[in-house]
């Protein structure tokens, strides 16, 4: 009976330490993927903009961080554009 509870209990470890490692992989994924769309987004913004740089940069971290996390949900399932 101890060795079923043993081999269960290390089962239960094994499962737990595979989904913080897929959530760990989503988060580097989240912070890069955002990283890179927000320095493509604030590269857009000039003087002649209708918004302040301060006020563009909040826009711009708003919708990076929906793309990022969107991209890192999907996983593979969502290609970027080709161009």
């Amino acid at each position: 009976m101890s060795r079923v509870l043993l081999l269960t209990g290390l089962s239960c470890l094994v499962v737990v330490g595979a989904a913080n490692s897929r959530e760990e992989s989503v988060s580097a994924q989240f912070q890069k993927m955002y990283a890179e769309y927000l320095e493509a987004c604030m590269k857009d913004w000039d003087n002649a903009t209708h918004m302040t740089k301060s006020q563009w940069r909040r826009t711009c971290e708003r919708v990076a961080g929906e793309r990022a996390k969107f991209r890192a949900e999907q996983g593979d399932q969502v290609k970027p554009k080709q161009q």
